[in-house]
């Protein structure tokens, strides 16, 4: 709340909108891509003999697949969106639009500044894509027949399969609790990073972490705090 209140009283409320355009004109087709590529990979290798009788292979890697593909838009969108809403803080950026944020970063850092982020994201977000959809699909199918393996043949038979929206609800927040459980550990990283980074961008070293990349920092977590540190989190973002 005190940063919402301090964001209003600096920039006034348009400033907590800042780099909205950005996201949804990214943010709405890299969605249709998530899920164009899920559906596209999952068609395709379930047609495969030996993934119709190990079907969850196909959800797994559909679901890193997808990541992978709609990454090429989610992250310079979110490269944008960061920057222009971070800029009046750290006195760092100067952009006077969502267009001259683009044009800068290409003068400036090329393409590759537009990317910077691209495999820490994906393997950030891959496996918990991973995860969901292998959850949400078995859970479909016992929804369904409460027998996944005549909702697997459904799916090889190209059968189209209807559940109701409560039911997809539903198997759609126990696949994101699972999925979230099992990725904590990256995502609470990654955070940690994203917090490094912050504080070595204001000049001022006051992050208590201090990871090299990713495995490192994992490694760190489990030497300095224990196993369990690693799930840190993991209630709140369960829910």
């Amino acid at each position: 709340m005190n940063s919402i209140k301090e964001v209003i009283k600096n920039e006034g409320v348009a400033g907590l909108y800042k780099g909205l355009p950005t996201a949804l004109i990214g943010g709405i087709p890299a969605a249709f891509l998530y899920f164009g590529a899920y559906e596209f990979w999952k068609k395709n290798t379930l047609e495969v003999e030996y993934l119709k009788n190990h079907s969850f292979i196909a959800y797994l890697s559909g679901g890193m697949f997808a990541e992978t593909v709609a990454c090429i838009l989610f992250v310079p969108t979110d490269v944008l969106k960061e920057r222009l809403q971070v800029q009046s803080k750290l006195r760092t950026y100067k952009y006077s639009s969502d267009l001259n944020a683009l044009a800068q970063i290409f003068k400036n850092e090329g393409f590759r500044g537009l990317y910077k982020a691209y495999p820490a994201t994906v393997f950030s977000f891959g496996p918990f894509s991973a995860f969901y959809f292998m959850f949400y699909e078995q859970l479909k199918g016992m929804v369904v027949k409460n027998d996944a393996d005549t909702y697997l043949q459904k799916v090889k038979e190209s059968t189209h399969v209807k559940i109701g929206f409560f039911q997809s609800m539903f198997c759609s927040m126990i696949a994101g609790a699972g999925a979230s459980l099992i990725t904590n550990p990256l995502d609470l990283v990654k955070l940690r990073l994203q917090v490094q980074r912050g504080s070595s961008s204001s000049g001022k070293n006051v992050s208590e972490f201090v990871y090299k990349h990713m495995l490192d920092g994992l490694i760190q977590v489990v030497k300095k705090e224990g196993l369990l540190a690693l799930w840190n989190g993991s209630f709140a973002r369960m829910c």
